[in-house]
């Protein structure tokens, strides 16, 4: 039975990752790299927006109709998302190959795949990430970048690499006695390192945020700190968009002691706010939690109502809430707005993880919530969602502890009234 939870969960976190968690994450190189979750071959590929709206299906590519443009090639296992033109292939063999839009495959597998690569095999800014046939010596992969010529443009010496953004990546070297993060440009070079560099983000409009002793601060391409590292925390994926970046800082407030002589009492706490690129905030702290701005010019953010209860809406750039803040604080929580539609995940008694829908910008959901074990955000007029089957008729998986899980998972993509355009059943278990 563990081997099935497992197998669940990694899926739901597959989904997740891919595209875009809506709860805290703690592991520093994951949250500093938007990655793609490793996919067991027993499990369907987990697919994303590709840049001619081809989706990777069991079937093969996808068009946005559920139509199979072209099949996946013999002797390969996953197919995964197209970028920059290109998808990254794992082969049977353990081999990661490329292909074009057309199906044929431009770069021969000759690359081994790696838990590690967490999606920067994909290609960003023409450049993708390699396993050197190779480790260290003390046993740790290494890794490169290739050109869209399957060529090493950087040699592989690096034991973490992320995806080039603006022209720079998150890289991590470890020399055995510590590990460090640092950003490298195109060549190779090292433009930014530091020893107490804890965590750091990719760049976003020129800048990108690094934590140095617990602060957070934004460095420019040159690995200039333009922002000092003054703020406790920043919004989850933190990324300037538009010129506005979720941090955490002080915020005043007022309160009134009745034992105090004073009435009004001035007190001091952490909340979100959004700063612009010279550090200044252009919509005070007052936040409990606060997402990206999305390309539609809105933000997700979090209010507590008390310790333990939050509601999520949504604020436009003037920090006006344009949905009020009336979503509960669940396990998938909200995504961003993306072709006019957001993912809300509500309580469901019927499933742990809760249902799932789609809203509109009025805050009306257009796509009820019904799927229970995890969606995407829409891209190319398609959404990956996956939901269990809880119908009577479904089969019962019996948990160790007594209780029981719908065995039939269906998974696909919808389009945007929510009908699948191409489903298949996994039953776990089997």
């Amino acid at each position: 039975m563990k081997i099935i939870l497992r197998i669940l969960l990694t899926l739901t976190i597959s989904i997740i990752v891919l595209y875009g968690s809506h709860s805290s994450e703690t592991n520093t190189f994951s949250r500093s790299v938007k990655v793609l979750a490793q996919r067991p071959t027993s499990l369907p590929p987990i697919a994303q927006n590709l840049a001619n709206h081809l989706f990777p299906t069991d079937d093969g590519y996808i068009d946005r109709t559920g139509k199979v443009v072209f099949k996946i090639p013999i002797g390969s296992g996953n197919g995964g998302a197209f970028s920059d033109g290109l998808a990254a292939i794992t082969f049977k063999s353990g081999l990661i190959g490329y292909l074009d839009h057309s199906g044929k495959i431009v770069i021969p597998p000759k690359f081994r795949d790696s838990q590690v690569l967490d999606g920067s095999e994909n290609f960003s800014e023409g450049l993708a990430a390699f396993t050197s046939p190779s480790v260290d010596i003390q046993g740790r992969d290494l890794f490169g970048y290739i050109d869209k010529l399957g060529k090493i443009a950087i040699p592989a010496k690096f034991t973490k690499v992320g995806k080039f953004h603006d022209g720079r990546a998150l890289i991590e070297i470890n020399t055995g006695n510590f590990v460090k993060f640092a950003f490298i440009n195109k060549q190779g070079k090292i433009i930014f390192e530091h020893p107490q560099a804890y965590e750091a983000l990719d760049f976003s409009e020129g800048l990108a945020a690094v934590n140095i002793n617990d602060k957070w601060g934004f460095i420019d391409r040159g690995g200039k700190f333009v922002i000092p590292p003054k703020f406790v925390n920043i919004g989850q994926y933190a990324m300037f968009m538009d010129g506005l970046a979720p941090v955490r800082g002080e915020a005043k407030y007022t309160y009134q002691c009745e034992s105090n002589p004073v009435k009004t009492q001035i007190g001091h706490t952490y909340k979100y706010g959004y700063i612009d690129k010279t550090g200044k905030y252009q919509i005070e702290p007052k936040f409990d939690e606060a997402r990206n701005f999305s390309e539609e010019g809105v933000a997700a953010v979090r209010i507590d109502t008390n310790i333990s209860v939050g509601k999520w809406g949504y604020i436009d750039r003037t920090g006006s809430f344009v949905i009020p803040p009336k979503f509960a604080d669940t396990t998938f929580g909200v995504s961003e707005f993306r072709e006019g539609l957001a993912s809300i995940n509500v309580p469901d008694l019927q499933s742990v993880n809760g249902k799932t829908g789609y809203i509109d910008r009025t805050g009306n959901f257009v796509i009820p919530p019904q799927f229970t074990q995890g969606v995407g955000i829409f891209h190319g007029g398609l959404a990956y969602v996956t939901t269990a089957l809880m119908g009577a008729s479904d089969p019962q998986i019996k948990l160790s502890d007594g209780s029981s899980m719908h065995s039939n998972i269906k998974y696909g993509f919808i389009d945007r009234q929510g009908k699948f355009v191409w489903a298949k059943i996994l039953t776990v278990g089997r």
